[in-house]
């Protein structure tokens, strides 16, 4: 078992629009500090004499989802003194960054018509949750000798939560040069995922 504790200060350099490349990038807000606390254990049990389980679970608590929890837990069957039969479940974790909660990156405008241009705009979301994932694996293990061993697994994983980019609702802008739309493209979280197959080892 054990924990850890972590703190992080910033200040993120701002262009105005037009500076860089035409665009105009900050962060809202521009300085912040944050902390992350987390801890983990993990035992490993002998359910009889050929089978074992090992188990535990990661736990954290961070500035932009909260809590969240890593989970493992591994089943490992003797068949023989030189073949093992193994199965694990397991769920991990990955938290927004500074960057997906708060950019705030200006597109220079596009001429579409006369006096009339459209503006991207992205943004990054404090309502984003936690990418996660829940992975199921199995496998065989066989040593053939003292120096050679065959090993075959699979694994099939359920994506959650990832990130993805949609447009909100769109507003208009008089300037002296005519009429912008503008279009805000705002971090998100509406994709899954699937992924199996044959596991590399």
């Amino acid at each position: 078992m054990g924990g850890g504790y972590r703190f992080t200060g910033d200040n993120i350099f701002a262009s105005t629009p037009g500076g860089l490349m035409g665009l105009g990038i900050r962060l809202v807000p521009q300085a912040r500090t944050y902390s992350l606390f987390s801890t983990f254990v993990q035992d490993e049990i002998s359910l009889s004499d050929k089978l074992s389980l090992t188990a535990g679970s990661k736990f954290e608590h961070n500035a932009f989802t909260g809590f969240e929890y890593e989970l493992s837990a591994r089943l490992a069957w003797t068949l023989t003194d030189s073949s093992t039969l193994w199965t694990a479940a397991s769920r991990a974790a990955r938290q927004p960054s500074r960057m997906e909660t708060a950019l705030n990156l200006q597109y220079p405008a596009t001429p579409i018509a006369p006096g009339f241009a459209i503006a991207e705009e992205e943004l990054g979301s404090p309502h984003l949750q936690a990418e996660t994932v829940l992975d199921y694996e199995a496998g065989y293990r066989r040593m053939i000798s003292d120096r050679v061993s065959f090993d075959i697994a699979t694994f099939y994983s359920l994506y959650d939560h990832l990130q993805s980019l949609g447009v909100t609702a769109p507003g208009l802008a008089a300037t002296p040069t005519g009429i912008i739309l503008n279009l805000p493209i705002v971090y998100q979280n509406g994709r899954q995922a699937r992924d199996y197959g044959p596991k590399e080892l």
